[in-house]
């Protein structure tokens, strides 16, 4: 349990978290990422966070969230990457799955605000050209200007850093973490590889095991 952190806790759904947050900007943190609860406590004020429910399907979960939204400026998604590929709960968004989820990507725009950030932290995600036409794809669906890694986020001592490379508009990106936390934070969002038990509609079949909880938070 994290100390000093006003918490909202359910165990069975993240459909009434942030009801009564007017954040403008979400934090969506998976809970496979290491040491995510140092980033959880290190988020900067006025972001409401939710880690995600590992043996859910992310994006449903972000949908959720999301329908109790307007106005966000600023959607962050932390967790593990690839080229052109997300891990989220217990589903991948890549270029495959785009379309199985497009009509939920699509319904993002109505909680964005114009001009709306997307940041997807994961280790190389926008590398490569299956990258970039992943990140691209994922901007047309939900109307944000996407911005992504093309190589490891994270511990410099590791290989990374807290740049997010990749743009898919003009804006200049604005982490959601204070700088001595990410200064501190000892391990990158490593490269996952694929598991062949991901079916087409981005869904694992096998068990992993993981036990997690929702939990909102606004700092004031």
């Amino acid at each position: 349990m994290l100390n000093n952190i006003s918490t909202k806790i359910t165990t069975d759904s993240t459909q009434d978290l942030h009801e009564e947050i007017p954040a403008n900007r979400l934090v969506f943190i998976d809970p496979k990422v290491e040491k995510y609860q140092t980033l959880v406590a290190g988020v900067l004020a006025n972001t409401s966070v939710v880690v995600l429910d590992d043996d859910r399907d992310g994006i449903e979960q972000i949908n959720q969230v999301l329908a109790s939204h307007r106005g966000v400026n600023s959607l962050h998604i932390v967790s593990h990457g690839a080229p052109g590929q997300v891990y989220l709960g217990n589903s991948q968004l890549n270029n495959e799955t785009l379309n199985h989820y497009a009509a939920q990507l699509m319904g993002w725009a109505s909680a964005l605000s114009t001009n709306a950030q997307l940041l997807l932290y994961g280790c190389e995600v926008a590398q490569t050209e299956q990258g970039m036409a992943f990140v691209q794809r994922l901007s047309e669906l939900t109307g944000a200007v996407v911005v992504a890694s093309d190589n490891l986020t994270g511990s410099t001592a590791l290989g990374g850093d807290w740049k997010l490379e990749v743009n898919t508009g003009v804006t200049v990106p604005s982490l959601a973490f204070q700088p001595e936390v990410m200064a501190a934070y000892a391990s990158v969002l490593a490269v996952v590889l694929p598991d062949s038990s991901f079916g087409g509609d981005g869904k694992v079949t096998t068990d992993l095991g993981f036990i997690a909880i929702d939990i909102g938070r606004s700092v004031g």
